[in-house]
């Protein structure tokens, strides 16, 4: 449906580009009102309008209520030109729920896949209105489709509605993010905290501000570091907190 900033695409870009690297050929189907990936990616991009036609570019559009139904049909009428073509996959990997029912009833032969990275009904039954609740029982319906699922943790094996047999964990590079050696934590100096901030509830940023509170509370010398995020009003009395907005995985790091 489209390229952004969220982990489950840089997964799909790394995943990507190493099977490239490894001589496979890689091809990313995606709607043109997408944005341009924010994670590069060396495989090729075809975008599609409406019809399901190829297009030059992206043109990174403003989405209507509608747009969903209507980007779906787009992806639906590509995967079956790219039939009527001849072009011959040998598998066709849908990344979330609504790319699922595209790959899943379009003529397209190859290994249908389906690669889960979350529970996604849960994302949307934290918002309100109808649209959510629809999305979140197609998201649902997903997990029944005829599609090999394939998850990215073993807890997802049998969870609520997902049934799964194989799992490919989102990676890591090693040369970037590394456990550098750490003396004994001293509790007479300032003690560092870090963690990576999101303001979705369900990720947990906020377990780790609580922590935080319980700490100072206890008259802990220590300050936190936020990777992303913000720091909701509710914890704005806490002091030494930081807020970093790093640009690449080696500023991550």
């Amino acid at each position: 449906m489209g390229f952004h900033k969220g982990g489950g695409n840089r997964v799909l870009s790394e995943l990507a580009n190493n099977w490239v690297r490894k001589g496979h050929h890689v091809k990313f189907l995606s709607t043109s009102l997408s944005n341009t990936p924010y994670f590069p990616t060396i495989a090729q991009i075809e975008w599609v309008n409406e019809k399901g036609e190829t297009v030059e570019k992206n043109v990174s559009g403003k989405r209507h209520f509608f747009a969903p139904l209507i980007e779906q049909l787009s992806l639906f009428r590509a995967l079956n030109k790219q039939q009527q073509k001849n072009a011959k996959w040998d598998v066709i990997l849908a990344n979330h729920s609504s790319t699922t029912h595209p790959v899943a009833y379009s003529k397209i032969k190859g290994l249908k896949c389906y690669y889960i990275q979350a529970y996604e009904p849960e994302f949307f039954t934290e918002l309100t209105g109808f649209k959510n609740r629809l999305i979140a029982k197609i998201a649902r319906r997903s997990y029944r489709l005829p599609l090999l699922r394939i998850v990215n943790s073993p807890i997802y094996y049998r969870y609520k509605e997902i049934r799964a047999n194989y799992y490919v964990p989102p990676g890591l590079d090693f040369d970037k993010l590394y456990q550098k050696p750490v003396e004994s934590i001293s509790f007479n100096k300032r003690i560092k905290l870090g963690c990576v901030g999101r303001v979705e509830p369900h990720k947990g940023t906020v377990y780790v501000l609580e922590a935080f509170k319980i700490l100072q509370n206890k008259g802990f010398d220590c300050e936190l570091h936020i990777a992303f995020g913000s720091v909701p009003e509710a914890y704005h009395e806490l002091k030494n907190i930081f807020v970093h907005v790093p640009k690449s995985d080696s500023e991550l790091a």
